[in-house]
């Protein structure tokens, strides 16, 4: 019955052109998440900056971690904060999408795989601090300090 309700929303989905944002049974443990796209930060820096954490099943026996439960709002949450980290290193068009999700019913797990769109970084070549009049109000001192 799921396999042929999956498929009629596939059709729907192509039929209609209607966009939906993949979904997985809430509450599947979350066992891996696979970055593509992403050139400049690595998998680590990504992972760490995520609501989200895999546990694979081997570090589950190993460390006795739980995995993250998969939830909707938590994935949104997440690509919200990978758009974030990456527009704190200068990319400010980054953009961050769940690409696929693989489902496993019988383990009630989830692999979560992201598609970054990095885009082109802003590089700030020159900062200058242009005084206008003597103020004894501005400490030019301070400014120039934490700038430089």
């Amino acid at each position: 019955m799921r396999k042929i309700l999956a498929e009629f929303v596939v059709v729907l989905i192509f039929t209609f052109g209607w966009s939906i944002v993949a979904s997985a049974q809430e509450n599947y443990a979350v066992r891996k998440v696979v970055f593509h796209g992403n050139k400049t930060l690595k998998k680590d820096i990504l992972l760490d900056g995520m609501v989200l954490e895999p546990v694979s099943y081997l570090q589950k026996l190993l460390t006795k971690d739980e995995p993250s439960l998969y939830s909707t709002e938590l994935i949104n949450i997440d690509l919200k904060r990978l758009v974030s980290i990456y527009q704190s290193e200068g990319f400010l068009d980054a953009q961050a999408e769940v690409k696929s999700l693989k489902i496993n019913d019988k383990r009630n797990t989830v692999k979560i795989i992201i598609q970054i769109q990095e885009g082109e970084p802003i590089l700030i070549d020159t900062v200058s601090i242009h005084m206008i009049s003597d103020s004894a109000e501005v400490d030019l001192e301070l400014i120039t300090k934490k700038w430089l």
